[in-house]
């Protein structure tokens, strides 16, 4: 008994191998189905290549009490700060001269964590803290700047920076009068 059921597994798989077939469509189109078509060929797959999907994690925050927050202030350092917005080598046109800055921080940080953003333009502080990732600032002059990003913990210390990013801001001249 044993014997013929390994038998049949050996036999079975070339037994049950279904034929593929190819053929042009009125249309033009390049059709593979394994039903047998006036003018299809028929066509060996092959190897077939096995992807794997990426893997991706997903937070679902249910009811209940939030987790204190337990990092370290090690683990804090680990945050990631990328600008959103103005992006690299963006011409904003800024007649006012308020620029929309916008950043994302990975990974998110915990609830009851409160960050606070500091926006460098061309090295020097500009305008005040921000408690939010969204803030705007203020007379920014015409001409090409540099942003980098500040993410501050609520004592004030430095958490993360983000790489520098250089945009433009595109103003009306005072010099060119309308005719």
């Amino acid at each position: 008994m044993r014997r013929s059921f390994c038998i049949l597994c050996l036999i079975l798989p070339f037994t049950v191998s279904a034929d593929l077939y190819r053929y042009v469509d009125e249309n033009g189109n390049v059709v593979y189905t394994d039903r047998p078509v006036p003018g299809a060929e028929p066509v060996s797959p092959g190897v077939i290549s096995v992807i794997p999907a990426p893997q991706m994690e997903i937070e679902v925050e249910l009811g209940g009490s939030p987790e204190p927050n337990t990092r370290t202030p090690q683990q804090e350092k680990t945050l990631e700060v990328r600008i959103l917005s103005p992006r690299a080598d963006e011409g904003v046109r800024a007649n006012d001269g308020r620029v929309s800055v916008e950043v994302a921080v990975v990974p998110r940080p915990a609830q009851g964590v409160r960050l606070r953003y500091r926006a460098l333009l061309d090295g020097q502080p500009a305008g005040p803290l921000s408690d939010a990732p969204r803030w705007t600032l203020a007379d920014v002059p015409r001409g090409t700047h540099t942003l980098e990003v500040i993410v501050l913990d609520e004592n004030g210390r430095e958490l993360a920076r983000s790489a520098p990013v250089t945009f433009h801001v595109l103003r009306v001249s005072r010099l060119i009068r309308p005719r």
